[in-house]
C-alpha cells in the first residue's frame, strides 16, 4: 500500500523534508480482503519483501531542480559550470541555482567551489526552500580580496556573517541534523565553522506559502559563472554530524 506522509522533527509539529511516499506491506486473507502490516498499526519501519532493483548508475544526485526554469549549466565530467542568474533571494527571473531534495534529517552536502572572478559575485552552497527561506554559504569577490559569507534569510529577516578567505578553491559544506544546518569552509587541513541556522526556520509550517517540497540542498552562482567540483550529498549516522 502506498501512503503519502511526512516525518516531523522529534518533539515538534514541524517537518523539513516535505511530503514523502511510504510503503506498507499488504497480504490478502482467505476471504480476499487486504490486511495491512499483518493487521497491526503502521510503523515507520516495517518488514516486507521488496522487488529487486537494478542500480541506476553512479550519479548520487539525480534529481536536480531549480526555480522558474533551469539555468545554464554545463557538466564536464565531474565539474559543473553554472551560469549566473537572478539572485536566489529574488522572486523574479531564473536564478543560477541547482538543488536536490534533502532525503534524511542527518545529511552532509558539500562542493568544491572556485572563488568567482567578478567583483561582488557570489558562488556557493545553499539549504533552500524559497527566496524568503534559505541559508546560503558563498565565496564572494571583493576589491580587497575574497571572503566567505553566510546569509540566513527567514521571512523578511536576514543576517550576514563574513570572514576572510584566500583566493582559489575551497570546499563548502552543509551538515544537517534534527536541530540545525551548520556551515563549514574547508581548505586543506584548515576548517572554519561559518555559522548555523535553525532547522525550524526552513520547515514548511513556518513558511508563508507552506509548500510540500521540503528543503533542497545545492549550489548557486550570482554575478559570475560558478565553477564547482566534487559535489556530493550523503546520508550519515547521527554521530557524524556533530
Amino acid at each position: 500500500m502506498v501512503c503519502l506522509g511526512i516525518r516531523p522533527l522529534p518533539g515538534l509539529l514541524l517537518h523539513p523534508l516535505g511530503r514523502e511516499t511510504f510503503l506498507a506491506p499488504v497480504e490478502w486473507d482467505e476471504e480476499g480482503w487486504p490486511v495491512v502490516n499483518g493487521g497491526a498499526t503502521l510503523e515507520f519501519a516495517m518488514e516486507a519483501p521488496l522487488p529487486a532493483r537494478e542500480p541506476d548508475g553512479a550519479d548520487p544526485l539525480p534529481e536536480w531542480r531549480s526555480v522558474r526554469g533551469m539555468p545554464d549549466a554545463v557538466w564536464n565530467g565531474g565539474e559543473l559550470c553554472l551560469g549566473a542568474g537572478a539572485p536566489i533571494a529574488s522572486d523574479d527571473g531564473v536564478p543560477g541555482l541547482l538543488v536536490t531534495p534533502q532525503r534524511e534529517f542527518f545529511t552532509v552536502f558539500s562542493a568544491r567551489v572556485e572563488t568567482p572572478r567578478a567583483e561582488g559575485a557570489r558562488c556557493g552552497v545553499t539549504a533552500f526552500v524559497s527566496g524568503d527561506y534559505q541559508y546560503a554559504l558563498a565565496l564572494v569577490r571583493r576589491a580587497g580580496g575574497c571572503v566567505w559569507q553566510l546569509r540566513r534569510r527567514v521571512h523578511d529577516l536576514e543576517t550576514v556573517a563574513e570572514g576572510p578567505v584566500a583566493d582559489g578553491a575551497h570546499t563548502l559544506e552543509i551538515r544537517a541534523d534534527e536541530t540545525s544546518y551548520r556551515f563549514f569552509v574547508r581548505c586543506g587541513d584548515s576548517c572554519t565553522e561559518a555559522g548555523s541556522g535553525s532547522a525550524a526556520g526552513l520547515c514548511t509550517e513556518g513558511t508563508r506559502y507552506m509548500s510540500f517540497t521540503g528543503v533542497m540542498l545545492g549550489v548557486f552562482a550570482e554575478g559570475d559563472t560558478g565553477r564547482f567540483s566534487e559535489i556530493d550529498m550523503r546520508d550519515v549516522p547521527r554521530k557524524e554530524t556533530l
